[in-house]
């Protein structure tokens, strides 16, 4: 529906003032009014303007407020990377990988210590009494849980 400037803002139920308002905004307008013309605008289509105007000053803060706050969880993500090398090159921080490879060394040298044991003490114990063998044996395994302990080492044969 056609109508002038008064009637637009009866129909929207605001004041005359705002239908300007909205005209300087960017409101279409059918025929600017001057000295002897009337202004036309068409109802519907300043309604959908306006319905699109408000959907996009909605958005528009919402897009605002969610590039906000993803800029600064990037900034609070690259300052806390930044911490944790820092923390590495401190000697600081463990990295889970190098302490599971680590500690997998460390349990296939240990397999490798028990499982020499026998080797090892075989030729030793030939000829000595059951006392000096459980003794030597004993002496054995606690080299090889000394090992484990300290995580030096030792030559496994």
């Amino acid at each position: 529906m056609q109508v002038n400037l008064s009637e637009c803002a009866e129909f929207f139920g605001v004041q005359l003032n705002t239908i300007k308002a909205w005209v300087n905004k960017g409101a279409p307008v059918i025929q600017r009014g001057g000295k002897g013309t009337p202004w036309k605008l068409d109802t519907v289509e300043v309604y959908e303007w306006r319905e699109a105007a408000i959907r996009e000053d909605a958005l528009g803060s919402i897009d605002f407020t969610d590039y906000e706050e993803a800029r600064r969880r990037k900034i609070a993500a690259e300052a806390a990377m930044a911490e944790l090398e820092l923390m590495k090159a401190r000697g600081e921080l463990l990295v889970i990988e190098e302490v599971i490879a680590d500690q997998a060394a460390r349990d296939a040298n240990m397999r490798a210590r028990v499982l020499g044991i026998g080797a090892k003490i075989a030729p030793l114990i030939e000829g000595m009494s059951v006392n000096e063998r459980r003794t030597e044996i004993d002496r054995a395994c606690r080299e090889a849980l000394a090992e484990l302990a300290s995580g030096v080492s030792l030559e496994a044969a």
